[in-house]
């Protein structure tokens, strides 16, 4: 009886330590606290402790969600929040179980954060980097009854919902990657468009747009000058310019290269001549579907045309350049349009010099057999790579290349 008493207490007083031993440790880790177990077992915890279970569905390669993992889930303030109020883990959405995960609760972009009950019901969801007290407000949301996507989906599926809360659904779903068409034609066709709803219809067109197929957009196009009374031409151009652009972009953007749609649809939408979207917005396309079916020679000229009459002055503009003038390197070698792309990586470098455009000019420059300038101009790019920590070994490689020429 001694002997089980003493054995009863070293057991007690073991578990003890243990439990203190782990509390200090998850006490003294910053910010969110992940649990390791199993899912099974975090199923479990999370109906005892009548609590969600918060995954952060992850890649390795994703720089968002590295960002989030060092500037947010670190914070003690998000740690707070999260560790007495969810269940936390983290889940690599491209190893051991993440592929099925990502099925299941269609895990689109990345990150993308679920919040689960202990059934494994999706009650709240929501995609992308955020500020610690934007992170904080969102993930109020998932336990609010009244704000949670599947308070919002539930009515839905039932056909129970307002008009106001199925535009809350819409906003839910595209904050998550999710496809939202299907809920755009619902809300067009359950909710009869009058006045006093005319700025929320419009809300909804502007902000989720329209299968290009529906009775709604063909409406919308065939009475343009109906809705620039009352919303502005150009606000009503840019909506039907930017669902076009999108129902192009579909043609070329999956592994089947549609050419007869898009021409069609090219057509269409200079036809339309929402002046001046219809052109801009043909030529922004042009270029891109050029290069995705490999026709070089109408790359380089879409994209010469795109850039000296539509490129934006804003802050993408550094950055579309050099994106472009890499392409010349790459896959055109008449010297006039390698002189062209040149001066777009001088106009790169004069908005906002960083090792990528420096980069792609020491290139240029080494294909139009510029030695000099080319040597300093790679040795120029290896110094801005190291400084920003970037792997800088092709430009090295080019180095030597340069050094080699005669």
């Amino acid at each position: 009886m001694k002997k089980s008493i003493v054995f009863l207490i070293v057991i007690l007083g073991v578990t003890i330590i243990v439990n203190n031993f782990f509390l200090k440790e998850a006490n003294a880790q910053k910010g969110i606290y992940f649990d390791t177990n199993s899912f099974d077992k975090l199923l479990i915890k999370a109906k005892n402790e009548n609590k969600l279970i918060f995954v952060d569905c992850y890649t390795v390669w994703c720089g968002p969600c590295k960002w989030m993992v060092k500037n947010v889930f670190t914070n003690d303030t998000v740690g707070d929040f999260f560790n007495s109020n969810f269940i936390c883990v983290k889940m690599d959405m491209e190893k051991e179980k993440g592929p099925e995960f990502t099925q299941k609760y269609e895990i689109n972009c990345y990150p993308t954060y679920i919040f689960l009950n202990g059934d494994g019901k999706l009650i709240h969801r929501v995609s992308g980097a955020f500020s610690i007290e934007e992170f904080i407000d969102i993930s109020k949301n998932a336990i609010n009854p009244e704000k949670q996507y599947s308070f919002f989906k539930d009515k839905y599926d039932s056909g129970e919902i307002s008009r106001q809360e199925l535009i809350s659904l819409m906003k839910l779903r595209q904050n998550s990657c999710l496809s939202f068409e299907k809920e755009v034609e619902t809300y067009f066709k359950n909710f009869k468009s009058e006045p006093e709803y005319a700025s929320l219809d419009w809300s909804v067109i502007k902000d989720f747009g329209l299968d290009i197929n529906s009775p709604t957009f063909k409406f919308l196009v065939t009475n343009k000058e109906i809705f620039y009374n009352v919303y502005t031409e150009d606000s009503v151009n840019e909506v039907i310019g930017g669902i076009y652009l999108k129902e192009m972009y579909k043609c070329f953007s999956s592994k089947k290269i549609d050419t007869t749609r898009y021409i069609s649809l090219r057509s269409d939408l200079i036809n339309l001549n929402l002046l001046p979207q219809s052109h801009s917005l043909v030529a922004l396309a042009d270029f891109q579907f050029y290069k995705v079916i490999g026709n070089w020679k109408k790359f380089a000229n879409s994209a010469i045309f795109y850039v000296d009459n539509y490129l934006p002055k804003n802050e993408n503009e550094f950055y579309i350049l050099n994106d472009l003038a890499w392409d010349f390197y790459k896959h055109i070698d008449a010297i006039i349009y390698l002189d062209i792309a040149i001066g777009w990586v001088k106009r790169s470098i004069e908005l906002h010099q960083d090792y990528y455009n420096t980069d792609t000019y020491a290139h240029l420059l080494y294909k139009r057999g510029k030695k000099v300038e080319a040597q300093t101009m790679a040795e120029k790019a290896i110094e801005l790579g190291k400084v920003e920590k970037t792997d800088v070994s092709d430009t090295e490689v080019l180095l030597k290349k340069i050094k080699a020429m005669k």
